[in-house]
């Protein structure tokens, strides 16, 4: 987990906050830190070093606490961006709290489960567990896995046309459950208030990417456990539903095959049926009384 995606988001939206005030101001760039062009040329073709797959040498993490804000030596004035352009050092780094630090949240958000998604079945269980609640995830996602188990197709077994748990098609029921946990009430601000509180303590982006890990697997983390589903859960229900009574209907719709079974022939078909079109209900109920903005979701 290197969180490129967030760190990139990070520092992208710094380079161009910066690069908006010193137009506003109409100043040159070089009058942040006129003693190192270098390092002033660096902060502002960060990203161009980026797309050549390798960050620049002399300044890894964008922004280093001497471009922030540092003075002269010899006479004390002082340069850097805090105190060339007038803004706070927290301004600097994430923007004005009430605004663009609140707007750019939901990105960060999402940038964060995009940077842990390859590891969240080993290393962040209780995140997948959050997101089973929203149930068209839960469902396709467990037809897909027992699919490739039992080598069936869904439509005959399950009425579920196979095309709708093709494979690529997960990414787009993993992001909708992002979006759903995201506007569950009252997550998005315990998510701003235990963001709030990473950022404030941040001086500068030095190893940001390490700190974003430590801030994932202990903050972030604690928040998903404190929306772990309850019982009454609709999308675990679903997922249950799937997992036990439409796999046991499938074991005994083979096994009805054998001539010794007495049970009628369309009987586990029907039972089967059933907990298909109970399953489309459910879907129905969180859609009428879960609405969340289907607008905003990302598809990667």
């Amino acid at each position: 987990m290197d969180f490129s995606y967030t760190t990139h988001f990070i520092y992208q939206s710094c380079i161009t906050r910066v690069q908006k005030e010193l137009e506003r101001k109409k100043l040159h760039q070089i009058s942040i830190y006129p003693s190192d062009k270098t390092l002033v040329s660096t902060f502002f073709n960060y990203m161009k070093y980026i797309e050549k797959g390798k960050p620049p040498k002399n300044n890894p993490y964008l922004l280093p606490k001497r471009l922030i804000k540092n003075e002269n030596t010899d006479s004390g004035e002082p340069y850097g961006i805090v105190p060339t352009l007038g803004m706070e050092k927290f301004e600097v780094l994430w923007g004005k709290k009430d605004t663009e630090f609140l707007d750019h949240l939901e990105l960060i958000f999402k940038y964060l489960i995009l940077d842990i998604k390859e590891n969240l079945q080993t290393k962040f269980p209780n995140i997948i567990l959050v997101l089973y609640d929203y149930v068209p995830f839960a469902k396709y996602s467990t037809l897909l896995r027992i699919k490739k188990d039992n080598c069936i197709s869904l439509l005959h077994t399950f009425g579920v046309y196979d095309e709708m748990v093709l494979p690529e098609k997960m990414d787009s029921y993993f992001f909708e459950a992002v979006q759903f946990t995201y506007d569950k009430k009252g997550f998005k601000e315990d998510f701003e208030k235990i963001f709030f509180e990473f950022a404030s303590q941040l001086k500068s982006f030095i190893n940001l990417p390490s700190k974003l890990k430590k801030f994932v697997e202990s903050d972030f983390y604690d928040l998903f456990n404190k929306y772990k589903p309850s019982s009454d859960s609709l999308g675990l229900r679903v997922k249950e539903l799937i997992e036990k009574d439409l796999v046991l209907g499938l074991e005994l719709i083979n096994s009805s095959k054998d001539s010794s079974n007495t049970l009628p022939k369309y009987y586990m078909w029907e039972l089967n049926y059933a907990s298909s079109k109970y399953i489309v209900q459910l879907e129905n109920i969180q859609k009428k009384y879960f609405i969340f903005n289907t607008e905003k979701v990302w598809d990667f």
